[in-house]
């Protein structure tokens, strides 16, 4: 699991749901969370927060020009990548911190991924899980 501090900079609550955005370093992240909790609600803008994902819901990009409906896109330079026979585990420099992207390794090879190379990393907002720190 990916984890990354942040500061609540956005809460908009509609029922079940809640449309939160945070802060970390110069990046502003984006999550919708689903099914919330009562806690939610006494959240407020300036809270510590952390942003919490899965390895296998971070996509990778190389050249991505356009428009595009990931609200999370954000540029990293690749460490190191560990390939198995079926998946490579890129791992990431994001500010001061280290994160992992999961992905198949024929992905990875069609992509021409290597150490040092910068790419983008993407995230959808629901799959963003957000926790008071």
């Amino acid at each position: 699991m990916n984890r990354l501090p942040a500061t609540l900079t956005q809460i908009d609550i509609d029922g079940g749901m809640a449309f939160i955005t945070a802060d970390y370093l110069q990046y502003r992240f984006s999550a919708m969370l689903l099914g919330i909790q009562d806690d939610v609600a006494q959240w407020q803008v300036g809270h510590a927060v952390e942003l919490a994902f899965a390895e296998n819901d971070v996509a990778l990009a190389v050249d991505l020009q356009g428009q595009i409906s990931l609200r999370n896109r954000f540029h990293a330079q690749i460490e190191h990548i560990a390939n198995s026979r079926l998946l490579s585990r890129v791992t990431l420099r994001f500010g001061e911190h280290t994160l992992h992207a999961l992905i198949t390794r024929s992905s990875c090879e069609s992509l021409g991924l290597h150490c040092g190379q910068s790419v983008e990393w993407l995230l959808k907002s629901n799959a963003m899980q957000v926790s008071r720190a």
